[in-house]
């Protein structure tokens, strides 16, 4: 969402020769990156607890947060990939509610992945399924 709302700065500045463009998009790439260091870490204080698990090591809690960053930035780099393909904000965000309940439905959220073909193909594009299956293994091999 931040790139479509912040095209018309973005297109000033560059016609103006301020900077480059890769340099835009870095910066834009290293701001989303150490926000999304934060909802991971509540999210998994928060669900170790809610969860009671026995087995709580330092090392656990690190490997569970380390995972739902991977998941978090995947999602950013899809929504920055959109955003950047899209210049309208609101069809920006429409397109990656779309692809979000698809994802979802990939990774066996709604549906059994193996009950047809569509939902197989898209449980081998989810990366929800690899990402919740990634924080499973972890947490079963203790």
């Amino acid at each position: 969402m931040t790139i479509p709302l912040t095209y018309p700065v973005f297109k000033r500045e560059i016609s103006n020769n301020m900077y480059d463009a890769s340099a835009y998009f870095l910066a834009k790439l290293i701001a989303s990156i150490l926000t999304f260091f934060i909802y991971p870490l509540l999210c998994t204080t928060f669900t170790i607890w809610f969860f009671g698990l026995q087995v709580l090591t330092f090392g656990t809690f690190l490997s569970w947060w380390f995972d739902l960053t991977l998941v978090a930035f995947v999602g950013s780099a899809f929504g920055m990939m959109l955003g950047c393909i899209m210049t309208d904000g609101v069809s920006a965000i429409l397109v990656n509610n779309i692809c979000v309940i698809l994802f979802t439905l990939g990774g066996g959220l709604f549906t059994n992945v193996n009950s047809g073909f569509f939902a197989k193909l898209l449980g081998w594009i989810s990366p929800l399924k690899y990402g919740s299956e990634l924080i499973l293994r972890r947490l079963l091999d203790g």
